[in-house]
């Protein structure tokens, strides 16, 4: 007996832009990146890389505009296939303003120049319009800088990597001398049958296992593997369609639409942050960057102490050098991705992070891989899907291993709306899916486990009503703020002389410099190296103006990124759903809508290490430094023969011009990113202050297991994969043991198993009114000590200012 039913909603039609907002569009795409003259051209490529390197197609490459046709056909399709319904709304609001000369003029500031306007934004010149888009960057008000942000970011991406369709190419890649890996004509590591998977067919409506999952990535990836070899009928669900490696062709653009999360462009609520995650067959394991790190002592220790998870603590001794059950789940899960941290190549801004950090005297090491030769160049595609298997992804090890068992099927384009609940019994014992979007699918099981990671796990138990207050709350981030360091390829060693944009193993060293704080707290940060390619190169890059953003575009290849990846001890975070109206014949099921603030101590720590990476990388030659500010960032030259003192002010000079303040304060005034969302669902031994047990098992829903970065108590201050991977090996582990004892039909035993069911639920339903009380007590406090403030502020008033105080209150 089942407690929910499925619902449809109506469908509609899928509309395009208006003629108006096209008219926009290309007028923003004319401005963010200008077409120029001949010799503006030479210019700009003769101040950036001398006489000698200056062609005829590099030069009819930086006159180019952006305001190509396939430019504008993918700044629709992101607006009407991958932004959320409020986000395309709040988008097309501000073209059609745009498109008025009162509404040109309520969002830019500038009335007198769009009141004679007919056509509002596009119907000005390009400086007018150059000096309003300016405007709005610095404004004070924050919808202004929203809308900027937005706009700035959608359009660079797309006019930067949108690929002409007749050419193969992108307009702008020999202006910045980019070349990306070709690597469509070659053969794939796996073809035919070695490269298909067990799938569900297309017509099944319903289907029973013995446990199903809920996502293909880090996590879910380790579960299906290990249940299936242990004999359990396991079906995995993936939103996404089955990829074969054949399917991934490197190119940039290609691989957000159909890789990413929304193509890549996900942003909280306020525009601040842009997200990334991965939203593939492999999950984030197909995209992420091969930086393999375990999970920190100091956090097992915090998880062991605050959250009583006794696997992250020892047997016996509690000393540093105790191996702990998430240790030994760790070394399990490095032998299967064959982690490795010798023989590991480093392109040269990885080089440069190691050479600034060592002359300063500041630790940076080798950080371990995953991908199994750094030396190739086509190390550099991972973010892009690995055609070659290099990178020991989910879909070339745990998900292979769990096909090669026979006991397992994938369920692919196929999204979970929510898990169901047995009236009879109270266990979780299904789900309730869509196939393509359009097709009721349910799945019965005897154990339901949720790995569709921390924005879209805590969506299936919103949907499913959950009753924990926990669930979609304490989402960490770990913020990024990055860092550019111009180089002089004259000054460089050897014979790589720039730095060639996206090549190379990306993530390669990490520095630990300012991973404590001078509290002594782990809540510092690390030094790292990102991947980019040119399009999320130029999204992220300061925009002071189109010929600014050409020489930005012509400079790139002298450019490396340091990037600040905070460990957030601010809890504030939170992912809620969305109202998801239908496009065309699909249903939108509401998705995440991601609200975060950034904590003023971790704002204050990344501005510490902002100013130590500005260090490093002028200890390691570089000839500028760059702030990621979007309307005001600090550059600073460097003097190759600066000494401790000089860079010791350079640092002071980023640490207070360009410092990193909570974006609750004043969002979209930096570049801030993420690429690891965790906590929404977090683990823990007290059901008051935590979604599931320390087995992975719901509290209020027994059967409901969860086994993805949502489980995590805090922010790691690593990269996740590892100890999102060793957590569901624990999982994994705990759901064997359960089904092992659990009748799969009524029996002598079936009533102790209600016993135990109804054990849990009453002791989640006495730690959550046991919490209702302590709140309605705080509050009541809360009420006397304002009402004896009030009362006391009268006390010491004179008569007629108590009877002007009455008259207020």
């Amino acid at each position: 007996k089942f407690s929910t039913k499925m619902e449809m909603p109506p469908d509609t039609t899928k509309g395009r832009l208006s003629p108006v907002e096209r008219r926009q569009v290309a007028a923003l795409f004319d401005t963010f990146v200008p077409p120029l003259e001949r010799s503006e051209a030479v210019a700009l490529l003769e101040e950036a890389d001398g006489t000698g390197n200056i062609t005829e197609k590099r030069i009819a490459s930086v006159m180019r505009g952006g305001a190509t046709e396939e430019a504008i056909a993918a700044f629709e399709d992101a607006v009407f296939d991958h932004l959320l319904a409020a986000e395309a709304a709040e988008l097309r609001l501000a073209l059609n303003l745009l498109g008025s000369r009162a509404g040109a003029a309520l969002l830019t500031g500038h009335v007198f120049v769009f009141l004679r306007s007919e056509e509002g934004f596009a119907g000005v010149s390009r400086s007018e319009r150059e000096a309003a888009l300016l405007t709005m960057a610095s404004s004070s008000l924050a919808f202004r800088r929203k809308a900027f942000h937005a706009l700035k970011r959608l359009c660079l991406v797309t006019a930067t990597a949108a690929i002409d369709p007749h050419t193969g190419r992108n307009a702008h890649w020999d202006a910045a001398a980019y070349e990306p890996r070709d690597v469509a004509a070659r053969e794939p590591a796996y073809k035919g049958d070695d490269d298909s998977w067990p799938l569900v067919g297309a017509e099944t409506t319903s289907l029973k296992c013995d446990v199903v999952v809920v996502g293909t990535g880090c996590g879910g990836s380790v579960v299906a593997a290990k249940l299936a070899k242990a004999g359990f009928e396991v079906i995995s669900c993936e939103k996404a369609a089955a990829h074969s490696l054949g399917d991934f062709k490197g190119e940039e653009l290609t691989a957000y639409k159909t890789l990413y999360e929304r193509a890549g462009l996900v942003a909280s609520e306020d525009g601040s942050f842009g997200i990334l995650a991965g939203a593939a067959l492999g999950g984030g394991s197909t995209i992420n960057w091969g930086c393999s790190l375990r999970t920190p002592r100091h956090v097992q220790q915090e998880w062991a102490d605050d959250f009583g998870l006794a696997f992250c603590r020892g047997s016996g001794s509690s000393s540093d050098d105790q191996q702990t059950k998430l240790d030994a789940a760790l070394d399990e899960v490095c032998a299967r991705l064959r982690v490795h941290e010798t023989d590991v190549s480093h392109n040269p801004p990885n080089l440069a992070l190691l050479r600034g950090c060592r002359n300063l005297g500041l630790p940076c090491a080798t950080a371990p891989q995953n991908i199994l030769d750094t030396a190739t160049d086509d190390a550099s595609i991972v973010a892009y899907g690995d055609r070659f298997a290099n990178k020991q992804s989910t879909p070339v090890t745990y998900l292979r291993d769990a096909a090669s068992t026979g006991k397992w099927r994938l369920c692919d384009a196929t999204e979970v709306i929510r898990v169901v609940r047995c009236t009879n019994t109270g266990r979780c014992v299904g789900v309730d899916a869509l196939k393509s979007s359009t097709r009721p699918v349910r799945i019965e099981a005897r154990a339901v486990v949720l790995a569709a990671g921390a924005l879209h796990t805590p969506c299936v138990c919103l949907r499913s009503g959950l009753a924990s207050p926990h669930v979609g709350r304490h989402l960490r981030l770990h913020p990024v703020v990055p860092l550019l360091a111009e180089f002089d390829p004259d000054q460089q060693e050897g014979t790589q002389r720039f730095f060639q944009l996206g090549r190379g193993a990306p993530m390669t060293a990490v520095s630990r410099a300012c991973q404590r704080r001078p509290d002594g707290a782990y809540y510092g940060a690390l030094l790292e190296v990102p991947h980019a390619g040119l399009g999320l190169a130029c999204a992220s890059f300061p925009w002071l103006g189109g010929l600014h953003a050409k020489r930005s575009l012509v400079r790139a290849r002298r450019v490396a990124a340091f990037i600040v990846l905070q460990r957030d001890r601010g809890d504030g975070g939170s992912v809620r759903l969305s109202s998801a109206p239908p496009h065309g014949d699909s249903i939108q099921i509401a998705g995440p809508v991601v609200r975060y603030e950034l904590d003023d101590r971790d704002a204050a720590s990344m501005t510490d290490a902002l100013a130590t990476a500005a260090r490093v990388a002028a200890a390691a030659g570089a000839a500028s430094v760059t702030t990621m500010h979007l309307a005001d960032p600090v550059v600073a030259a460097v003097d190759p023969k600066a000494d401790q003192e000089n860079l010791d002010r350079l640092g002071r000079l980023v640490a207070t011009s360009g410092r990193v303040d909570s974006n609750a304060r004043r969002p979209n005034t930096l570049c801030l990113l993420s690429a690891h969302q965790m906590g929404t669902c977090r683990m823990g031994a007290d059901p008051a202050t935590s979604v599931v047990d320390p087995d992975g098992q719901a509290w209020d829903l027994p059967g409901l297991y969860v086994a993805d970065t949502s489980l995590f108590p805090t922010a790691t201050g690593v990269n996740p994969m590892l100890s999102c991977m060793a957590l569901a090996t624990l999982v994994a582990d705990n759901i064997a043991k359960h089904l092992a004892v659990q009748p799969s039909s009524s029996s002598s035993t079936q009533d102790d198993d209600d016993d135990d069911i109804k054990v849990r639920v009453d002791r989640w339903e006495r730690a959550h009114r046991a919490r209702a009380r302590r709140e309605a007590v705080r509050r009541l406090l809360l009420l006397t000590a304002s009402g004896t403030a009030l009362y006391v502020v009268a006390a010491l008033c004179s008569s007629e200012r108590r009877a002007s105080l009455r008259r207020r209150l």
